[in-house]
């Protein structure tokens, strides 16, 4: 991708001829972005492929080799080089002169190996040679926590966010583990080679034969769907049922739900959005129709707006 739009005139010549080792692309303030790291271990950036305007990274003082790993952070209308050496990371900005990140994990480690910054563009994850990972927010002031993978046999094929609460780690062709920055962990297997790539709230699963999306339950669904979940928008959907049942019970559930009437119309109308299933997006409509009749003070907006997207006026 990078080397087509070298041809295209994206980057200057002149660092075309340095030798491109690794490169990142990223979104930021002005579009899609591209990073290069170069054989003679610089970083040169455009902010905007569409309007490539290069920058060079400042230079960081004794530190001629190249980076043990590194990421871009694009927050705003400022885009930084994270770059790693061993176990000193460095904060490379436009503009200014380079910054050494003092972390404040608990647990010191000699190298890092893998960076990854989440979707956010809030949090980072930190691999070590030992195979301790840590999050951290994207200063590293904040610690959240720490956990470790097995690296005996070689180091991750992939090491990216997905989403901004777990980490996806391929830790081989068949085998993807998701970490938690609660401390919680998910172990896939498969029986092809698969890769992945990171989306906005999640991540992309593909191989010869299959195509698979991973990402994190919402929490509005965790509410309406948990099993003997007391949240008002379960309430609020079994009460929906029991109405359309005929049922007296109907109106059980609606004391039970009794002044949250208004989240959990809320709730429905949230889960609604992340449904897939067509049943599922209507019961949830049909929840929250029946619910807003009873709340007569509270603002639709969302509710129609919902309506609107799912098409199910």
């Amino acid at each position: 991708m990078f080397i087509s739009l070298i041809q295209l005139g994206c980057i200057e010549c002149a660092v075309a001829q340095l030798g491109i080792t690794e490169s990142r692309s990223f979104d930021s303030y002005a579009g899609t972005g591209l990073a290069v790291l170069t054989s003679s271990h610089q970083f040169f950036v455009v902010n905007s492929v569409e309007d490539p305007k290069v920058w060079r990274t400042p230079e960081i003082p004794r530190k001629a080799e190249k980076p043990s790993c590194w990421t871009i952070v694009s927050k705003g209308r400022k885009t930084k080089v994270i770059a790693v050496f061993g176990a000193d990371i460095f904060a490379l900005t436009q503009g200014l002169p380079a910054e050494q990140i003092v972390s404040s994990v608990s647990t010191l480690v000699n190298r890092y190996v893998r960076i990854a910054v989440s979707q956010d563009q809030s949090k980072l994850a930190l691999l070590s040679e030992n195979g301790l990972v840590q999050f951290t927010s994207v200063d590293m002031k904040q610690t959240f926590s720490e956990t470790t993978i097995d690296l005996s046999d070689s180091l991750p094929v992939e090491f990216l966010w997905c989403g901004n609460e777990a980490l996806a780690v391929l830790e081989n062709d068949t085998s993807l583990t998701l970490l938690g920055i609660d401390g919680g962990s998910i172990r896939f297997a498969f029986d092809e080679a698969i890769r992945f790539g990171a989306e906005v709230d999640g991540i992309r699963l593909f191989s010869h034969s299959m195509l698979e999306f991973i990402a994190k339950v919402p929490d509005s669904v965790c509410a309406v769907y948990q099993v003997a979940s007391n949240e008002p928008g379960a309430l609020l959907l079994e009460a929906s049922g029991k109405y359309k049942e005929g049922s007296h019970q109907a109106y059980d559930y609606l004391r039970m739900v009794g002044d949250r009437l208004q989240q959990a119309v809320e709730q429905c109308v949230a889960a609604a959005g992340h449904e897939f299933d067509i049943a599922s997006q209507r019961a949830l409509i049909e929840a929250a129709a029946f619910g807003k009749t009873f709340a007569r003070d509270m603002n639709a907006q969302s509710f129609v707006d919902m309506c609107r997207v799912l098409r199910v006026l």
